[in-house]
C-alpha cells in the first residue's frame, strides 16, 4: 500500500442516473410496499439520503488501485454522508474526490477518502469513506483521531426500535447499484478474504440502518442532515438485522444495529435538521 499520496486529488467522476436506480436502491436496503413514497414513481420517487454513497461509488475502486491495494485486504471501516440539499431523483452529477488521510492504527491502516458530489456547480452531498488495509499499518503514520460517541446505559431504553429480516439474496441486489465487489458474491472469494462465505455490503446495512432513523422521523427528508456508522462485524444475506435508535438532548441520534445473535454490527450516529 502507497502511504505516500496523502492530498491525491482523484480524477473526478461524472455519473448519470434516473429514478429506476433510485427505485433500484430503495429495494435493495429492504424498502417494500409500506415504502411506496421510495418505490413508486407516481409518489416521485424520494430518496433516500443514503443513496448519497452510490454515485461516488466508483471512485473508491479507483483509490485501492492508486494507493495499490489488494482487494482481498479491504474492508470498509467507516461511513459519513452530509446532506446539503435534497437529492433529486434523476441528474448527472460530477464527483470530486481528495484522499484526505492515511492513517496507522498499528496492525492496519485506514485510508480516508472524501468526495464532494455536485450538480451544476450545487454541492448536493459530501460523503467520507473510512477504508480499512488489514495488514497494512505499522508505518509509523499518524493514527488519527478517535470518534467520541454518546455512552449507552445498561438499563437506557431505545427510544426506537427498527427490525429487518435480510434477504437471502440481498447482496445480489445491493450489488446492482454498482458495488461489484466479489466478497459480497463469490464463495471462493470470500474464503481467501478470511469469511465463511459472502457477506452483505456494509453499505446495505448502513442504508437499513439509516431507514430506521427516516423511518423515526416520519419520512421527513428535511430532517435528515447527515449519518456517520461504524462497521463492527460482518453481517451475512439472511441475517435480521435490529436498529436502536437513542435520542440524545442535542438533538442527534445515536444508533446500534444487531444480527439475530445480539452482536453489535454497526454503530451511528445521526445528524438532524432543526424542525
Amino acid at each position: 500500500m502507497r502511504t505516500d499520496l496523502i492530498g491525491t486529488e482523484l480524477p473526478p467522476l461524472t455519473y448519470t442516473y434516473t429514478n429506476r436506480d433510485a427505485l433500484l436502491y430503495a429495494l435493495s436496503v429492504g424498502c417494500g410496499p409500506d415504502d411506496l413514497d421510495f418505490v413508486y414513481e407516481g409518489r416521485g420517487p424520494k430518496v433516500l439520503p443514503t443513496f448519497a454513497v452510490v454515485p461516488p461509488f466508483e471512485l473508491l475502486f479507483s483509490a485501492v488501485r492508486t494507493l495499490e491495494m489488494s482487494l482481498t485486504r479491504v474492508v470498509h471501516g467507516e461511513q459519513d454522508i452530509e446532506i446539503h440539499r435534497p437529492i433529486p431523483a434523476e441528474a448527472t452529477v460530477e464527483t470530486r474526490a481528495t484522499v484526505s488521510a492515511i492513517q496507522d492504527k498499528g496492525k492496519h491502516a485506514v485510508c480516508i477518502i472524501t468526495a464532494k458530489t455536485y450538480e451544476q456547480d450545487t454541492e448536493l452531498f459530501t460523503t467520507t469513506w473510512s477504508i480499512l488495509y488489514r495488514g497494512g499499518g505499522g508505518f509509523g503514520g499518524d493514527p488519527g483521531p478517535k470518534q467520541e460517541l454518546p455512552e449507552i446505559a445498561d438499563d437506557q431504553r431505545a427510544d426506537f426500535v427498527y427490525e429487518q429480516v435480510t434477504r437471502a439474496d440481498q447482496a445480489l441486489i445491493y450489488r446492482l447499484n454498482g458495488d461489484r465487489n466479489p466478497l459480497h458474491v463469490d464463495p471462493a472469494f470470500a474464503e481467501k478474504a478470511g469469511f465463511p462465505k459472502p457477506i452483505l455490503h456494509g453499505l446495505c446495512s448502513y442504508g437499513i440502518a439509516g431507514r430506521a432513523v427516516l423511518s423515526h422521523l416520519g419520512n421527513d427528508l428535511s430532517r435528515f442532515a447527515g449519518y456517520w456508522a461504524r462497521f463492527t462485524a460482518p453481517v451475512f444475506p439472511g441475517e435480521v438485522l435490529t436498529t436502536e435508535g437513542f435520542v440524545q438532548d442535542n438533538g442527534q441520534i445515536l444508533t446500534r444495529t444487531s444480527n439475530g445473535s445480539d452482536q453489535v454490527v454497526l454503530i451511528g450516529l445521526a445528524r438532524l435538521q432543526d424542525n
